[in-house]
């Protein structure tokens, strides 16, 4: 009752939340209070009887001094990266800190406001963020960092510390999964020490996403075997956290992945040692239990995941197409290279021949599992050169999303250091030989000789021979236990402390650069003159880039790479999920009114600027037959009077149609230059050719010329330019096409004035009661990410332009009342409007905004009551015998 009354003080007055926040958390905490309090005090009356001294002794030798050994290696290879006194200038990862950016800028801020970030406009013409798997908002390392450093800009320590301390604990994750499978401490910390010091995670681990779920896999697998097998029923609670934690970690392929090794597991080892006990009232539990497992986590994670979903039917990953994943596929020999190349120390052979060792010293289903796995990811790391990838690609559920085939890897290494770690425990006590020994030797070393791609060659034969005779010497000596753990400790010892080389030494583990926030005061320059809507595109360069960015520096790529002050272009480009209509329209429209569209202002380059290009507002242009293009003559030219347009590479003949405030003129060209003088005024020019094809080179109005007037570019500071033609962030058109299709959207695009004509995919209603206004303009009144508010006052009926991305959840009101939103101009928003004054809102409301929430909290309370769920447990102990006991 008094723990009641100070939880609900607590969280009302002192965090300021509503009563029935305090209610939820009163209803979560005293159940778990109590029940902890129980098992505390049964812990106690357990503790009196319980031999101390035996207890620490077997702690201190099975598992401090293991962990203490895989420590000393660890800090002993990345000292460098580690310690204050180490080279700062060496990073394994240059842009890892700033992979936390847009997280901390926006996630952060947003989750310490008690919001949940569902949306942003800090990248691309706004975007959904809490889907976007790869900003990981909800990941507790991520908000430890975040509170631990207080600032948008992570201090690159802090984050290197953050990925090189994964693998340290991933590794203790591996060590304790190896103990589980009855390893003794030796071959379980030799186990661990390969997997935390893999070339292949360090490799990976470069984006946060991969640091995060391999810091929970190994524990996942360890949580899920034991709520499985039935040994504890919290640790189904801890499997159910872990896997939560993996899908909301940003990387779902490798989750996936893990899943699929999880179900590997059940499958050879689980499932066939409960088939072969014959009392057993309920051999489904297991079953129950994986499913209940699986169902939990997705549902916590539901809040993240639901949203991802729906976002990759609008990505380009949601259109399956099989010859991006050759990308990264591997051959049969880099396969074989990457594996024994991928520890660095120099007994990667005897590894690989213990691998080969482990089915024959040891027969069981838990070595075959082990096996299978091996075949399995290492299949599906050769992508399309090997079929079993394209069943997965075909057949598994979301698998087809992922386009890095070789990230599969590094299961197939945890399997074969768990196989060597098996062969190891068995040569260390076995007392008996098999002439199956000396075959799997035979096999492991035919292996690699088959596939050798290491130079020297002779040194690559040297070390194997080596080992192979120190294996031949280990077998032989079977029954002399004594010399037998000598020869074993002597050859581990020479692998171990000569290592092939040290990645704290080698370009190959290490790359040097030096500070990577080099744009101080451009940054600065940018935060006092965006106006907000405006956008930088390109905005890797502000962080360093220069290598990085040449890519893309092309005209029609760096248009959708956002609008990041600090930021970098990882969650913009085409490697995530994000919207694919976008790319379209940067890579697909060669209008630079393409960069106003998209409310580009500023442009920072990786040098200094040296000249700026003298083009301006319109260009030259071409016209094939249908071709239209308009041009909008305010602040360039007057809006009446005679106009002249000039012509080359005519085609025989050409039509063209000129048109203005409505009125048309059709003309054959019969020469290079055309005069009109009976246009009305207006502001919109459009010219289309009907037959034929011709360039226009020139356009005047009174001697006015249009061509290039108007410089676009100008030196707004160092390193930087600035557009003078974007577009504001709200605005009215006048007029309006309905096209229905890409490519016709896309191609009309190129010549439609945005501020004139309005692209629409279907036939607008005009919202509002009609009111008469002397004026017109559009002002923004509130731009946040979930809620835009314009008051619009229009002299005719109008398609009021929001230049942020249209997508599902968004909903328009106009005065109060709902109103239709459209897809405007192929990518963005639009609300048609009648002629007056009207208060237009748009709100991100989409369907699970409530729901989400309620069902993460759900899964969270089911979580713990799996732990809670008090009932037998049925433990197997591998001799087909069963007992039940309680917990």
């Amino acid at each position: 009752m008094v723990l009641s009354v100070l939880i609900t003080v607590f969280v009302h007055d002192y965090l300021n939340q509503p009563y029935y926040l305090a209610s939820l958390a009163v209803t979560i905490t005293i159940p778990l209070y109590s029940y902890l309090s129980l098992k505390l005090w049964a812990l106690k009356e357990r503790v009196q009887s319980y031999d101390l001294i035996s207890f620490l002794r077997r702690s201190i030798l099975d598992y401090l001094i293991p962990i203490g050994v895989i420590g000393v290696f660890w800090a002993l290879f990345y000292h460098e990266l580690l310690f204050p006194w180490g080279c700062p200038e060496k990073k394994l990862a240059s842009d890892y800190s700033l992979q936390f950016y847009p997280w901390l800028i926006h996630g952060l801020k947003s989750l310490s406001n008690w919001e949940i970030p569902w949306w942003t406009t800090l990248t691309g013409c706004g975007e959904p963020f809490l889907a976007k798997l790869e900003n990981g908002v909800l990941f507790p390392g991520h908000i430890l960092v975040g509170l631990i450093s207080g600032t948008p800009k992570v201090p690159f320590y802090l984050a290197q510390a953050y990925q090189v301390f994964s693998l340290f604990l991933s590794g203790i994750g591996v060590f304790l999964l190896a103990k589980n499978f009855k390893l003794d401490s030796i071959s379980s910390c030799l186990v661990g020490m390969m997997w935390s010091l893999s070339w292949d995670l360090k490799y990976n681990i470069v984006y946060s996403s991969f640091t995060d779920v391999i810091l929970v896999f190994p524990f996942f697998i360890l949580a899920s075997y034991k709520y499985i097998t039935g040994q504890s029923s919290w640790a189904g609670t801890w499997a159910i956290l872990l896997l939560a934690c993996s899908f909301l970690g940003g990387n779902p392929q490798w989750t996936q992945m893990h899943l699929i090794f999880l179900g590997v597991m059940f499958l050879f080892w689980y499932l066939p040692e409960i088939s072969k006990y014959q009392g057993l009232q309920n051999k489904s539990k297991p079953a129950q239990r994986l499913v209940i497992l699986v169902f939990v986590a997705v549902l916590i994670s539901a809040i993240q995941l639901i949203p991802s979903w729906e976002l990759a039917g609008q990505s380009h990953r949601g259109v399956k197409d099989f010859s991006v994943a050759a990308a990264s596929s591997f051959s049969v020999k880099y396969l074989f290279n990457r594996i024994l190349n991928d520890t660095p120390f120099s007994f990667a052979p005897l590894i690989f021949l213990l691998a080969f060792l482990a089915p024959f010293l040891k027969r069981d289903r838990l070595v075959y599992g082990l096996c299978f796995a091996v075949l399995l990811f290492g299949s599906l790391s050769l992508g399309d050169n090997f079929s079993i990838y394209k069943v997965f690609y075909d057949y598994v559920p979301g698998y087809g999303l992922f386009r890095f085939p070789g990230r599969c890897l590094h299961l197939a290494l945890l399997s074969l250091y768990l196989l060597s770690g098996v062969s190891l425990h068995c040569l260390w006590n076995k007392t008996t030989r098999s002439p199956y020994d000396f075959v799997g030797l035979g096999f492991g070393l035919t292996i690699l000789l088959i596939f050798h791609n290491i130079q020297p060659l002779d040194v690559y034969a040297l070390r194997i021979a080596f080992y192979l005779v120190a294996l031949i010497l280990i077998l032989f000596s079977t029954f002399h236990i004594n010399l037998k753990r000598t020869l074993l400790v002597v050859f581990l010892a020479a692998g171990l402390f000569l290592p092939s080389y040290f990645p704290h030494s080698s370009n190959r583990w290490i790359t040097y650069r030096g500070d990577i926030y080099p744009l101080t005061d451009q940054i600065k320059f940018l935060k006092q003159k965006l106006e907000p809507g405006q956008r930088i595109s390109s905005p890797g360069i502000l962080a360093g880039y220069p290598p990085g960015v040449t890519k893309h520096m092309t005209k029609n790529k760096e248009v959708f790479l956002g609008n990041l002050i600090h930021g970098l272009n990882i969650w913009g480009t085409g490697g995530n999920l994000h919207l694919a209509s976008l790319d379209l329209l940067a890579l697909k429209t060669r209008n630079p009114r393409v960069y106003d569209l998209m409310n580009i202002r500023f442009i920072p380059k990786a040098r200094k600027i040296k000249k700026v290009d003298k083009d301006g507002k319109y260009l030259p242009h071409f016209f094939g037959q249908g071709s239209f293009w308009q041009i909008d003559l305010q602040g360039l030219a007057p809006l009446d009077g005679a106009v002249s347009i000039g012509f080359s590479n005519r085609r025989p003949g050409s039509e063209v149609s000129v048109a203005r405030a409505g009125m048309r003129s059709i003309h054959f060209l019969n020469s290079n230059n055309l005069l009109l003088n009976n246009l009305p005024k207006g502001r919109c020019l459009e010219i289309e050719c009907l037959t034929g094809g011709f360039s226009i080179e020139s356009i005047k109005i009174n001697e006015f010329e249009i061509i290039n007037k108007g410089t676009r570019w100008s030196i707004a500071y160092d390193r930087i330019l600035e557009n003078r033609y974007s577009f504001p962030k709200c605005f009215l058109a006048g007029n309006y096409k309905v096209i229905a299709g890409t490519e016709e959207t896309l191609k009309a695009l190129e010549g439609l004035e945005p501020s004139c004509t309005a692209i629409l995919d279907k036939t607008p209603s005009f919202a509002g009661k009609p009111k008469i206004t002397s004026s017109e303009y559009v002002k923004l009144k509130k731009y946040s990410p979930h809620e835009v508010a314009v008051e619009v006052s229009a002299l005719t009926d109008s398609i009021l332009i929001i230049t942020d991305s249209y997508y599902k959840g968004w909903k328009a009101s106009v005065d109060g009342e709902p109103a239709e939103l459209l897809k405007a101009d192929f990518h963005f928003r639009g609300v048609g409007l009648s002629k007056g004054w009207h208060e237009v809102k748009l709100t991100y409301s989409p369907w699970w905004k409530i729901w989400l929430p309620i069902f993460s909290f759900l899964g969270l309370f089911l979580s713990i009551l799996v732990g809670c769920t008090e009932r037998p447990r049925t433990v197997f102990d591998g001799k087909g015998t069963v007992s039940s006991q309680g917990r």
